[in-house]
């Protein structure tokens, strides 16, 4: 007797999918969240992408906190497997004022305790 549990195998995944999408949902909303607004140059070059990391970086990007989040929220639902989700933020600043490394560290951490990790 042989079993096909191809169709269990396959729901498990696209459960995971979204677990995963929804963990990248809550911390872009945290990125959002901290990052720095001032021109909000910062705050709109956050970058989401799976398998390798995106390199991007516009210097004329300013879509505003809320706009950023948006535009976040938009990459996170391009998550479709299971695989490496990477964060990126390559506005250049000051190694004294690189704040980029605040909010993503303050991130991590607090989102890893909301989904129990």
């Amino acid at each position: 007797m042989t079993w096909d549990l191809s169709y269990i195998t396959k729901q498990v995944e696209e459960q995971a999918v979204e677990h995963l999408r929804a963990i990248a949902h809550d911390m872009a909303n945290s990125i959002a969240s901290r990052a720095s607004v001032d021109t909000s140059r910062m705050v709109s070059n956050n970058y989401i992408s799976q398998i390798v990391p995106d390199e991007s970086f516009d210097d004329n990007f300013f879509l505003g906190r809320a706009g950023a989040r948006n535009f976040m929220f938009m990459q996170v639902q391009d998550i479709k497997t299971l695989q490496d989700v990477y964060f990126r933020n390559l506005t250049p600043y000051a190694p004294t004022q690189d704040v980029r490394t605040g909010f993503y560290r303050l991130t991590l951490p607090a989102v890893a305790r909301k989904w129990g990790y």
